[in-house]
């Protein structure tokens, strides 16, 4: 396959400390796995990945901070970000309300982003029972508002790759309908909002796919 440059995507992470943010990030840039330091604000990666119709896309990857006193700096952040990614912790029920509550922020702020939610440490599950119940929660409060729901395990890298090449091929189908119509507009071609065949619907939901560990 011959490979071509794409686009470049924002795309940033938010969640509740410990939840594994930084080592998501770590697993999928450097495919690594260890004890991480706190994030101070955020932290800042680059990485290139191939969509799947081989383009080569650019990911802007923000680490941004959980601590609750890091909150406010966030919307800094996320704001004109191509994708946001919420993080939770598949054994910190409580980690459940704080991507609940981020869904409901960035999905007002940003309408315009992708919104991924992410359930990590699946390896720490013990029982099949746990899973099936958090993942009702989760689904059942912010399925609605949210493009793409998977998990992953940064310790064992399940997931991980699979989550950013989800992520990645949905913006590239986003940038090209906004190339399509970018054309028409500067072309001085006439959109015609009723028509059924050229309709672009720039905010529509595109169908979520998710990767399940149960």
């Amino acid at each position: 396959m011959n490979y071509t440059e794409g686009l470049e995507f924002k795309v940033v992470l938010l969640g509740f400390q410990a939840v594994g943010k930084s080592s998501i990030v770590k697993r999928y840039v450097k495919d690594e796995f260890g004890n991480e330091e706190s994030t101070i604000g955020a932290a800042f990666y680059s990485k290139r990945q191939i969509s799947s119709s081989g383009k080569y896309h650019r990911i802007q990857l923000w680490d941004t901070a959980g601590q609750e006193r890091y909150a406010g700096l966030a919307p800094m952040y996320y704001r004109n970000s191509d994708a946001i990614v919420i993080v939770y912790d598949s054994a910190w029920e409580s980690t459940i309300k704080e991507a609940e509550r981020w869904v409901e922020e960035v999905t007002k702020y940003e309408p315009n982003s992708l919104i991924v939610v992410v359930e990590n440490k699946v390896d720490t599950l013990g029982r099949v029972e746990e899973c099936s119940v958090m993942d009702n929660r989760i689904k059942s409060e912010v399925q609605r508002r949210i493009d793409i729901f998977s998990k992953s395990s940064a310790k064992t890298g399940m997931g991980i790759p699979n989550l950013f090449q989800n992520i990645v091929d949905h913006l590239e189908i986003r940038g090209n309908v906004l190339s399509r119509r970018a054309d028409e507009v500067l072309s001085g071609r006439a959109y015609d909002r009723n028509s059924s065949q050229r309709r672009i619907e720039l905010n529509r939901r595109i169908e979520i796919k998710r990767d399940y560990c149960c």
